[in-house]
């Protein structure tokens, strides 16, 4: 108990452990007391003690934001598999559902220790913190005001703080992570999880694409991925027994490998910053051959993923590899210059074989591109009929998984979608947002000579 309430400092005081822990037995007393000798039924026994379990989870996350950033790099990618696989163990799916929110709690724990510690150092806001705390904030006006500011939506309460999720979850985990009291060697522990979960995720990656159908067995008829997401998650995927997903171009079928996402796009954009590590420590000249070989097969992963705007990612990342970083050897250019000619070596065989060459190749008129211009235009004219925005759950993400609204507008990227339901403002907060955090690491990466924040600067600047 007292590991989990070590005294901290709020604006001097000193909170002493004893009085932390007399507050939470007092707080476990009190939903034992609601539970069972409540004047009417207020709360089931099974949400008091799931909510006494998130607490103790929470507690500990705070305790130690290191452990809990490093679980949710280590887990978070396996995590919708295994609680599909506890799902078809036999595990209740009200628990399961319960079970799917760790990710969630542990990254408010992380939240909890960077505020805690923000406040207690008494450090002062940048630019990236107040462009944060500016995005969050007009996420959680359309929350409360959607009906004023877009009266044409109808989506719930419910659908909104789903939607307040994912769009803001990820602002505040970056913010809580970047004022969270971490070891010194944290960054070095985490790249290195980093780089060995997206090798694997890579070669689950190479070997959908070598038996597509052995990958689908395992993951419709062992995992009952499908049947996890129709029961649990209430979704409806394409097909129920076939989770390849196939692309089409000039009449040449072929496959975009989705590794445990599930998703081509989703395991693309997640290998950029393996790929990123995996150069970064190979321009260093650290981790020998084994650098060279997850970096490797981390390319050809992403390669087969045959997901354009993430390849132009990774190409942008080799691209900064070459500009100037402290903490690199001498002669780094000529040895990237020879790690650059052995994945084209290895990138131009997988990209002919694959379909890939004919897939960027492909004319305009293709149904893929036209797709994607269709999209970008349709985001631009939403932006342009309502400035103000059509409101949270209205686009991608949300809007897709509940279909509350008519007219859902999915754009060509991550930056009309923002304006789509934020508005001209939201979107342009986002976008500074987004520049500002890659100068930020830009910077770093010239004045610390830790290969993490080249590899995550060059990462994010491909992505952005």
């Amino acid at each position: 108990m007292r590991a989990l309430v070590a005294p901290y400092r709020w604006r001097g005081a000193v909170i002493r452990p004893a009085i932390a822990g007399g507050a939470f037995w007092l707080l476990a007393i009190l939903a034992i007391v609601a539970v069972y000798f409540p004047p009417r039924h207020l709360i089931s026994a099974q949400t008091a003690v799931t909510g006494l379990v998130g607490f103790c989870l929470l507690a500990i996350a705070a305790r130690w934001p290191d452990r809990s950033l490093l679980a949710l790099i280590i887990v978070l990618p396996f995590s919708g598999f295994i609680l599909a696989k506890l799902w078809a163990l036999g595990v209740p799916t009200s628990i399961v559902r319960h079970l799917s929110a760790w990710k969630e709690t542990l990254a408010l724990g992380v939240i909890v220790a960077g505020a805690r510690n923000f406040i207690a150092t008494g450090r002062r806001a940048d630019a990236v913190d107040r462009l944060a705390l500016g995005l969050v904030g007009i996420i959680v006006l359309y929350i409360l005001g959607q009906k004023a500011l877009a009266p044409s939506d109808h989506a719930s309460m419910t659908v909104r703080l789903f939607a307040f999720r994912t769009e803001a979850g990820f602002v505040l985990l970056l913010l809580g992570a970047r004022h969270a009291p971490l070891p010194e060697n944290f960054l070095d522990r985490a790249a290195r999880a980093a780089l060995a979960v997206a090798v694997l995720v890579a070669a689950v990656s190479v070997y959908e694409a070598l038996d597509s159908a052995a990958w689908n067995r395992f993951v419709v008829n062992t995992i009952h991925y499908t049947r996890y997401q129709i029961g649990v998650l209430h979704g409806s995927p394409p097909n129920p027994y076939d989770i390849r997903i196939w692309g089409n171009v000039g009449g040449t079928r072929f496959i975009r490998t989705g590794s445990v996402f599930d998703s081509a796009l989703t395991c693309g954009f997640y290998l950029v910053l393996g790929f990123a590590l995996g150069l970064e420590r190979v321009a260093r000249g650290r981790g020998g051959r084994w650098a060279l070989l997850a970096l490797l097969v981390i390319a050809a992963g992403l390669l087969l993923t045959q997901t354009r705007s993430a390849i132009l990612a990774a190409l942008i990342v080799a691209w900064l590899a070459f500009r100037p970083a402290a903490g690199r050897r001498r002669h780094w250019r000529t040895q990237l210059a020879f790690v650059a000619a052995a994945l084209a070596i290895v990138a131009v065989p997988a990209a002919i074989s694959s379909g890939l060459s004919k897939r960027i190749t492909a004319p305009t008129s293709n149904a893929d591109n036209s797709g994607h211009i269709s999209a970008f235009w349709s985001g631009v004219h939403s932006i342009g009929h309502h400035p103000l925005g059509t409101g949270l759950a209205t686009s991608a993400g949300a809007g897709q998984q509940y279909q509350q609204t008519a007219g859902l507008v999915v754009p060509e990227n991550n930056y009309l979608q923002v304006g789509v339901e934020l508005g001209v403002v939201g979107g342009l907060v986002f976008v500074a947002l987004t520049v500002a955090l890659v100068l930020s690491l830009r910077r770093a990466a010239r004045r610390r000579p830790d290969p993490a924040i080249a590899a995550a600067a060059a990462a994010i600047a491909g992505l952005a």
